[in-house]
């Protein structure tokens, strides 16, 4: 999960998404990043995406996240 950076908007209304394809340069690092939110899919730059914490003590077959 990622928060899209959003310079027209303050931080606490920028779009979360799921990243569901990365993009690597010709040196391998990511360079972009395809991001899924409630208003559709987009391409951006990999800076402008921000991992969000995640919580590795929750068991995946708990918590069941909707697409």
């Amino acid at each position: 999960m990622v928060l899209l950076v959003d310079e027209r908007n303050a931080p606490l209304q920028w779009p979360i998404g799921r990243v569901t394809a990365v993009f690597p340069g010709n040196d391998g690092h990511v360079r972009a990043v395809n991001v899924r939110t409630e208003k559709g899919e987009y391409k951006r730059p990999a800076y402008k995406a921000r991992k969000l914490p995640t919580d590795h003590l929750v068991d995946s077959n708990l918590v069941t996240i909707a697409p």
